[in-house]
């Protein structure tokens, strides 16, 4: 993202559709980013029917690698905490990165958390040969289906839902972009009412 500060999206499609012999549902829900000088997300709001549900805080070590997560619901009480394991390459680059839950609500000013032994969501990161990021694979404890997201020059093109029994798709999104300001930042994508604001 480098230099982005905010970012909003609003998925358009309405849609939902529930896989066949399954508890799971697949949804969408509109998520607003904010970013700190460094290109990483510092917290991310969710919306369902256009009101608050969830809120994330996130921080990071000097290398800007993400160490943990603090959940909070609409009225900003902490519901739980994260920390995250990190595993790198050959190269330096991030291939594996865990979350592992805390066991019990934690108090806001609690700082001895004891965290689950098993993770709760895994993401992959995948390369091509010169090192530039070109996917990203997410998983999540108790669930079918991973979610996907396709990067071209450092930007993302395409995100999709895809079922781990069958490898069949469930949803996909094209990130087309149809409108740059003067940097060559994109502030427009096809299909889905994003709101972007960049550092000065």
């Amino acid at each position: 993202m480098g230099n982005v500060k905010y970012l909003k999206f609003i998925n358009q499609n309405n849609e939902e559709r529930e896989p066949e012999d399954s508890d799971e549902e697949l949804g969408f829900i509109d998520n607003e980013y904010f970013f700190n000088k460094n290109g990483m997300i510092k917290e991310q709001r969710q919306y369902s029917s256009n009101e608050l549900s969830q809120i994330f805080v996130f921080s990071y070590d000097k290398k800007n690698f993400l160490i943990s997560k603090d959940y909070y619901n609409s009225e900003r009480e902490i519901v739980t905490k994260s920390i995250f394991e990190n595993k790198l390459n050959n190269k330096g680059k991030l291939y594996r990165q865990m979350e592992f839950r805390a066991w019990e609500r934690p108090l806001s000013d609690s700082i001895k958390v004891r965290y689950r032994i098993f993770p709760e969501e895994i993401i992959e990161f995948l390369y091509d040969k010169n090192g530039n990021l070109i996917q990203q694979n997410l998983y999540q404890r108790n669930t079918s289906f991973k979610n996907v997201i396709e990067y071209q020059d450092g930007k993302m093109v395409k995100g999709k839902t895809v079922s781990l029994l069958d490898n069949s798709i469930w949803s996909s999104i094209q990130y087309d972009c149809l409108k740059f300001d003067q940097n060559q930042n994109c502030i427009k994508y096809e299909d889905t009412d994003v709101t972007i604001e960049y550092y000065k």
